[in-house]
């Protein structure tokens, strides 16, 4: 068992912490639409999200590789590792397995049982409140689009930064307000039109993100960009290590349509595309401007 309870603040005993409905703590609604989505998700999601998806199954297999070339190789075996908005497991077990050891932090009541009953240190919990200890990890990991699900990326990398110790990794990916996809969504799908295009016509989208329509969720998710979060995270005495993009080439293929077809020859293109992408990182490891998603490592100095 991991040297777990003496790093998290203001936990109660975990029967008590079953029994709560959660999601009736939180006084933000977009908090509890959140909870709910993931509590739903939850029953079957390395299946419906992870394994099925084509366009989920290439991004959580870039994002592992990502880890195992950039991240793991930083820390030593053992070193205490932050996952929050760690859902059902899926990176604490992957973590777990290399050697370090994890406490989870979700919103979501359900996914947090399902990671218990694998095992896994975890909590409910905001990751815009992390009650976590001070300056006791060696790196935080918010995999997943996790950040997504948040409006105030400031607060989240001021607690990030309070919680890791000097010199210690952060590992996070967002999905960008620049992507082509995002941008069609946006225009396209249950979204403000006016608000977009207005955004566009005073260049201002090229500053700060916008919100759409997780469809798969039905919960609407804040896209970032690049100059936001670049900028944050130097406000908060982050040195950027490594930004890298994902889906790049095949995010010429709508998402929802990377999301849903089982058209066979469809796949079978897609699957290419990723391996284009895969080729394109590695060849040239520039962070392209117009990606669906970037994944990001950086140094607390």
């Amino acid at each position: 068992m991991i040297r777990n309870r003496s790093y998290v603040n203001n936990i109660s005993s975990r029967k008590s912490m079953f029994k709560k409905k959660n999601i009736f703590e939180y006084k933000d609604i977009s908090k509890i639409f959140v909870a709910e989505a993931y509590n739903k998700l939850a029953e079957n999601y390395e299946d419906t999200v992870v394994s099925r998806s084509l366009f989920y199954s290439e991004h959580y297999r870039a994002i592992a590789k990502f880890l195992l070339r950039n991240v793991i190789r930083r820390l030593k075996r053992g070193s205490l590792v932050a996952d929050l908005g760690c859902g059902t497991g899926f990176w604490s077990i992957l973590i777990k397995k290399l050697g370090f050891e994890v406490i989870g932090l979700d919103i979501s009541l359900r996914s947090i049982e399902k990671a218990y009953e694998k095992g896994l240190e975890s909590f409910v919990g905001d990751i815009e409140k992390i009650s976590l200890r001070n300056e006791s990890f060696d790196l935080v990991i918010a995999l997943a689009s996790v950040i997504n699900h948040i409006d105030s990326h400031d607060q989240f990398f001021k607690n990030v930064s309070r919680i890791l110790k000097k010199n210690g990794y952060l590992v996070f990916d967002f999905d960008s307000a620049w992507s082509i996809d995002n941008l069609y969504e946006a225009l396209i799908y249950k979204n403000s039109v006016h608000n977009i295009l207005k955004r566009f016509l005073d260049f201002s989208i090229l500053q700060r993100g916008y919100k759409i329509l997780w469809e798969f969720g039905n919960i609407y998710i804040r896209l970032y960009t690049p100059i936001e979060i670049i900028k944050e995270l130097r406000a908060r005495g982050f040195e950027i290590i490594k930004i890298q993009p994902i889906h790049i080439l095949s995010s010429i293929i709508p998402v929802r349509i990377q999301e849903k077809t089982e058209d066979n020859i469809t796949r079978d293109i897609i699957r290419s595309l990723h391996k284009l992408d895969d080729y394109i990182n590695r060849l040239f490891p520039i962070p392209y401007p117009l990606p669906v998603s970037y994944i990001v490592l950086a140094r607390k100095i």
